[in-house]
């Protein structure tokens, strides 16, 4: 198995448990970096994400539903919520041009798979910013159908990821606070894998410093440093994360009640990319549990991951 489908299966960005040998025999193989798309199918698909942000960016709600199958879906992945066919759809642009005015929406494909002659999926993460400069990140799926007139959307998966603190408290005067939980020393352990972690706030108490090592048995497979803060411009929390293996993550991570949801985006040292979403939740002072869904690896969707359990140690 190649080092960076382990890295993203079971570090999950130092929150989710090792791969198990069950996993890797039933998972199939990874492909390798995917090139920008040459076929004329995909090469359509990038124009119509161009042509989609360019209606949307015009508030031009006609324009935005003709890209849409009549019978469309929108799901919110976080919330179950679904928009269902295009009037609706038309409807429901209209409602968020009118309360929204201004918004600017950029979008980034990640991949394009061609799964038949007539369906395509992509992969892709959007930035929506407000006039305001209230920025909103979400990572996304869409299926597109090829009908007589072109290609159209089916149907369009996300989550968006804004990361506000509440007004007052703690948090407020440093956002960053709230993830102090995070500090000290923590391990979590399947079979003879093992990642270790190790979380301090830097000097000037800016960012979170997470350093970590990977290993099997004795042997050191993969070792790094995360930074977490606070981003003042797009007021989020983001972290970025480097191993030794030239791989550079980027996350947004968004508070939910007592959960925390980790949005990632990353690059290998081979060029390839990767995304997905941690679950976090705090169980006690001494530990946290993890879910892994939304895998995606050069193009490939992967199967969710069984939920971890990681383990404060005594320092």
């Amino acid at each position: 198995m190649k080092l960076k489908h382990w890295f993203f299966a079971s570090l999950s960005l130092l929150f989710t448990s090792s791969l198990s040998g069950q996993e890797a025999a039933t998972t199939a193989p990874i492909q390798e970096s995917q090139p920008a798309p040459t076929t004329e199918s995909a090469q359509a698909i990038q124009r119509l994400v161009k042509d989609y942000v360019t209606a949307f960016n015009a508030a031009n709600v006609e324009e935005l539903a003709s890209f849409w199958a009549k019978d469309g879906i929108f799901v919110d992945h976080a919330t179950g919520d679904e928009v269902k066919g295009r009037e609706a759809l038309a409807e429901s642009f209209r409602e968020t041009f009118e309360l929204h005015p201004g918004l600017k929406l950029e979008c980034s494909t990640q991949a394009i798979r061609e799964t038949s002659p007539t369906e395509i999926v992509e992969d892709g993460q959007a930035i929506v910013t407000r006039a305001d400069g209230t920025v909103s990140r979400t990572l996304y799926q869409v299926q597109y159908v090829k009908k007589d007139t072109g290609w159209q959307i089916v149907r369009v998966t996300d989550n968006v990821s804004p990361s506000q603190p509440a007004s007052g408290g703690p948090a407020a005067a440093d956002p960053l606070s709230q993830l102090d939980w995070l500090q000290g020393e923590w391990q979590d352990k399947a079979g003879d894998s093992t990642i270790r972690m190790s979380c301090q706030r830097t000097r000037g108490g800016k960012f979170l410093s997470r350093k970590y090592t990977v290993t099997i048995g004795e042997d050191v497979r993969s070792s790094g440093l995360q930074l977490i803060s606070w981003d003042a411009a797009s007021q989020q929390i983001r972290s970025y994360l480097f191993d030794e293996e030239g791989t550079v993550v980027q996350a947004t991570w968004t508070k939910d009640d007592d959960q925390w949801r980790i949005e990632s985006v990353g690059t290998f040292g081979d060029g390839g990319q990767g995304s997905s979403t941690s679950i976090v939740t705090p169980l006690d002072e001494a530990s946290y549990r993890v879910e892994k869904v939304k895998r995606v690896i050069d193009g490939q969707i992967l199967p969710n991951l069984e939920p971890a359990i990681v383990v404060r140690q005594p320092e």
